[in-house]
């Protein structure tokens, strides 16, 4: 009973409300033409704004069976530069705050410029702006306010400008340009360009902020993703008013993270460059007086035939003298490395894994993981930054559990080489015909091919890292250049102008519903 009156009631209103609509036809006319007014003037006034997109794929630059990929792996920086790293770390690197401030720097965006065309339009005038505002290099790395520069140029070349940060006068300057303005921050300089024009007014707002104010305000409008779990592709996305601009942020983006990625690989190729040298001058000397001990014990035994006696001794124990010296050679390998570990100068280098097994890989690995943490950090971080000082520390008590860890390694490989050499000298009773000065010399010529071996080796890996740095390609592989989706991502005149005209028809019909409803309810409670 009581929904057939409020039923009843309903309709009641309904046709009261129709009939208004048509004796006062000519308001809903008025709010009709309103509404396509503003809906008209806001077409007229807002701003496009255009979509780039970008398509990277992360490539590798080296095959898996190559020298040099395996010295990447040794040096566990695979990830950055080649071999096993995940495009998830390469997709954190490309929007990580310090690629995007670069390539803001690169470009110059911090500082941007608006043309005041007339009193409803501004335009930006990138990158044909028709001044520039410049400073000293340090400002906008300390910068962290934006600083307003309302600039006014008359016809006859007089200018004057002021500068607001948030709501305060910090600055102005009246005179030709180019044109000085001291602030509390430092000393401003607005210069002519080659596109200003000569006898004409130039009213322009020109806004400067810091590279790392500048950077967060680009990554909001930046979208970094990949579209598929299958591909090494990284997707990139920049929304702006600005065609040229769209563009050129994405081809930035792209170029730094490329310049990033080659330091970082230039300066592991010199660490290995230099731990190698190192090593090599040492073999050098060790192998010199192996040779000139050879020479001598050769003149005081006045031994001739060596090949004949060779051949005797190693073809009856050719496996246990290959088990010998493989084990003798992992135990200077490693050697190397706790030398390399024990040295104070290499405290914050990279480590290298020379013939450790997968657990002190991987603790090494994770080791130069920080060590490449530090490096970044010290680019930007000044001394006695706390980010920084935990690093340290968390690097210093890392270094010492990987130092614990290879010494055990080195133990068991002289374990190893202690066993091996018993075998061998229990193997002495077969081989009493051969005179003990052989014996000897055969021990002599063992530890001079284990240091021809290792010598190699590290010659090989030398080459093989020298031939790498002079590759300056870095990992992305643009797939697709940086382009305009589409002219204007906002929604299209027509349908603009549609919403106006269907919110003009309801706007009058639903104040006098509404208006109604107020009624009614006011009776009821009456």
């Amino acid at each position: 009973m009581q929904d057939t009156r409020h039923d009843i009631s309903f309709r009641k209103e309904l046709r009261q409300i129709i009939g208004k609509c048509r004796h006062n036809y000519r308001k809903i006319l008025i709010a009709v033409a309103s509404a396509l007014i503003m809906a008209g003037a806001y077409i007229a006034l807002r701003r496009p704004v255009y979509t780039a997109n970008a398509s990277v794929m992360i490539a590798n630059d080296m095959t898996a069976g190559s020298t040099a990929m395996s010295l990447v792996r040794q040096f566990s920086l695979g990830n950055m530069l080649g071999g096993s790293g995940s495009v998830h770390d390469e997709l954190s690197m490309i929007a990580s705050h310090t690629t995007v401030s670069g390539a803001g720097k690169q470009l110059g965006i911090n500082t941007s410029y608006i043309v005041k065309e007339n009193i409803l339009s501004r335009v930006s005038s990138y990158p044909e702006s028709p001044v520039i505002l410049e400073c000293a290099p340090s400002i906008p790395d300390t910068l962290r306010s934006a600083l307003i520069f309302k600039l006014k140029v008359a016809s006859d070349g007089r200018a004057s400008v002021k500068v607001r940060r948030n709501f305060s006068t910090i600055g102005s300057a009246d005179g030709q340009l180019p044109l000085s303005i001291e602030t509390s921050y430092g000393k401003f300089v607005i210069i002519p360009t080659e596109h200003m024009t000569t006898g004409k007014p130039l009213k322009m707002t020109i806004r400067t902020t810091g590279y790392s104010r500048a950077a967060e305000e680009l990554s909001k409008k930046l979208q970094i993703d990949i579209p598929s779990k299958l591909a090494d592709v990284v997707s990139l996305s920049y929304e702006c008013d600005n065609r040229q601009l769209a563009t050129d942020v994405l081809q930035a983006l792209i170029d730094e993270y490329n310049r990033r990625g080659i330091e970082t690989k230039r300066a592991r190729d010199m660490q290995t460059l230099s731990f190698i040298d190192d090593r090599l001058a040492r073999l050098t000397d060790e192998l010199s007086e192996s040779e000139h001990g050879i020479e001598a014990f050769k003149q005081k035994n006045r031994l001739s035939d060596l090949k004949a006696e060779a051949e005797y001794m190693l073809g009856e124990r050719t496996t246990l003298d290959q088990e010998l010296l493989k084990a003798e050679t992992n135990a200077q390998v490693l050697s190397l490395t706790k030398e390399f570990i024990d040295d104070p100068a290499n405290s914050y280098n990279f480590i290298p894994v020379l013939g450790l097994g997968d657990n002190d890989a991987k603790a090494i690995a994770s080791y130069n993981e920080l060590i490449l943490q530090r490096m970044n950090l010290e680019k930007s971080a000044l001394k006695g930054n706390p980010a920084l000082e935990r690093l340290n520390r968390q690097i210093d008590g890392m270094r010492d559990a990987v130092k614990k860890s290879v010494e055990r390694s080195v133990e068991n490989a002289r374990i190893a080489v202690e066993k091996l050499s018993v075998k061998n000298r229990s193997s002495q009773a077969r081989l009493d015909a051969v005179p003990s000065q052989e014996r000897i010399f055969r021990d002599i010529m063992r530890r001079q091919t284990v240091q021809e071996q290792l010598m190699i080796f590290l010659m090989e890996q030398r080459e093989e890292t020298s031939l790498n740095m002079v590759n300056t390609m870095g990992r992305g592989e643009i797939i697709d250049e940086p382009y305009l989706l589409t002219l204007d991502t906002e929604n299209s005149p027509a349908v603009v102008l549609m919403a106006a005209f269907v919110t003009g028809l309801l706007i009058m019909p639903l104040k006098w519903y509404f208006s109604s409803v107020i009624s009614a309810t006011k009776e009821t409670s009456e």
